[in-house]
């Protein structure tokens, strides 16, 4: 696979001072505290102007997008929705060529009525599943790893201090093999803060059983401020504006060695309204967007910026595949990778083809998993390859 990579940076832009004001939110899928079962049902499914069932069997209620669980969060009673980003950054068009570059992903259209967004219908057993996997699962990559969880990722140091307002990446979309209480993620992190007053958000593709009931490799997103956050759109927060394409769609995946899917993913912080965006840019689509007020954190930028894999073992101790399960080497058909990294210290109109030295490898298991990062000379490409085979990986 003949790939080019490109890389581009934006101007830097000085970094200001910020308050951060903790409110405490109401919490629906947590490890402490839930609303009960019922309660939660009643603010996650909402009166379905039509319903409609995907091909994997999942069904999404077509809801009045001014009436969607994310108004429900006690930050965002008279939040004024946006429809579509005001202050787009310019599309980061690479000259990356190869044999196996997508120019599209096959999204699976839900095809709601304008004026609608889809949200998968929440079941009790749905809920259940998912504060078992929120309980077991941290998405901190922290210095010393997390119990039960493994990663392999390229982060930045912030030695240079300077915040983050965007990251594009295409990654191949892969569907590890996973037993049904283990997941395996490929990931980008933004956040502020440690342990209690970490806010942060992230959004890439996961298998995970106990989080979607299936083994098939959806969309994924994650939110967290304070206490509060959750996946996808198991709690009020995060607000959707497309009308044909859910948070945690069914994407198509990548073969071993043969054809590779790409999900070019741009998540970046709007400078007149402060949300942060959720885009698909080949396919043209705003997902939707995090508001600044939910995590004010992030209002001038994030400060940590990483990209990798994530993998959670099983109650037995056996960790699952990242990637295709194989090591980082030469192939890149044969192992996960976020290729054309580029990132937005700040929207300033102008890209630069350099690289900044404030980048580090962070792997907790070597032995069962490894990440490489890597320059492109003569491209400007800015590569991360990650994979393992998982197994016993201890804690």
């Amino acid at each position: 696979m003949d790939l080019k990579f490109y890389a581009t940076f934006l101007v830097v832009a000085l970094l200001t001072s910020h308050i951060y004001h903790p409110i405490e939110a109401r919490r629906i899928v947590t490890g402490e505290g839930d609303l009960k079962l019922d309660e939660q049902i009643k603010i996650l499914n909402k009166p379905a102007i039509k319903s409609i069932q995907d091909k994997g069997g999942a069904l999404y209620d077509c809801v009045n997008i001014y009436k969607q669980p994310a108004f429900d969060h006690p930050l965002l009673k008279n939040h004024k929705i946006q429809l579509k980003p005001t202050s787009p950054t310019e599309d980061f068009t690479s000259e990356t060529s190869s044999e196996n570059k997508q120019s599209k992903i096959a999204l699976e259209s839900v095809g709601c009525p304008e004026g609608t967004v889809p949200i998968r219908r929440a079941r009790k057993e749905d809920l259940i599943r998912a504060k078992s996997f929120i309980k077991s699962h941290s998405t901190i990559p922290q210095s010393n790893g997390y119990l039960g969880q493994h990663y392999a990722i390229v982060r930045n140091t912030n030695h240079l201090k300077i915040p983050m307002y965007g990251s594009q990446v295409k990654m191949n979309i892969i569907n590890p093999r996973v037993t049904q209480d283990q997941s395996s993620m490929a990931l980008m992190w933004f956040s502020n803060g440690t342990n209690e007053d970490r806010h942060e958000i992230q959004a890439g593709w996961a298998v995970a059983p106990e989080l979607y009931g299936d083994d098939k490799t959806h969309l994924i997103t994650y939110w967290k401020a304070g206490k509060s956050g959750c996946f996808n759109v198991q709690c009020p927060g995060y607000v959707h504006v497309s009308k044909d394409y859910p948070v945690d769609v069914v994407l198509d995946t990548s073969i071993y060695n043969g054809k590779q899917e790409e999900l070019n993913l741009h998540i970046y912080q709007d400078q007149t309204t402060k949300n942060w965006w959720v885009t698909v840019p080949d396919n043209e689509v705003n997902l939707g967007y995090w508001p600044g007020s939910l995590i004010s954190r992030l209002a001038e930028g994030a400060p940590n910026i990483a990209w990798g894999g994530l993998a959670k073992q099983s109650v037995t101790g056996t960790s699952p595949q990242m990637g295709y399960g194989t090591l980082p080497e030469s192939t890149y058909t044969h192992m996960g990778y976020f290729v054309e990294i580029q990132v937005e210290p700040k929207s300033a109109g102008k890209y630069f083809g350099s690289w900044l030295p404030d980048w580090e490898k962070f792997v907790d298991s070597p032995d069962c998993y490894d990440v490489v990062d890597e320059i492109k000379q003569g491209n400007n490409g800015y590569i991360v390859t990650y994979g393992g085979a998982g197994g016993n990986c201890g804690n």
